[in-house]
């Protein structure tokens, strides 16, 4: 997923930079756009994520996006977001709203 084009398929730290969330903030808080995020990772994450957690959950509220953040017990790994996956369908779909009709069309 983040290799360079025409290799083994190996992990590229360039190519995770360039789609990693920090080089594409600003050009995504300059749209507008509010996108409701649910973040959550553990706290013995062997890639230590809660920390990137943390700092985007906070970049994201100084932009007044709507975000919600979570950090739970557990390592990189399935049990850590089951344990929240509950949760974030709540707060998801508590965002979506039922699309209108305009009249006439």
């Amino acid at each position: 997923m983040f290799a360079e084009p025409n290799t083994d398929g190996a992990y590229s730290k360039n190519v995770w930079q360039q789609y990693n969330y920090p080089a594409l903030m600003d050009a995504f808080l300059a749209k507008g756009i509010k996108v409701p995020m649910y973040i959550n990772s553990g706290d013995d994450d062997e890639f230590a994520i809660e920390a990137d957690a943390t700092l985007l959950y906070s970049q994201l509220r100084k932009a007044k996006q709507p975000a919600e953040l979570r950090i739970v017990n557990g390592k990189h790994e399935w049990m850590v977001w089951e344990t929240t996956l509950g949760d974030s369908l709540k707060y998801v779909f508590s965002t979506v709203q039922r699309p209108q009709v305009q009249a006439g069309k």
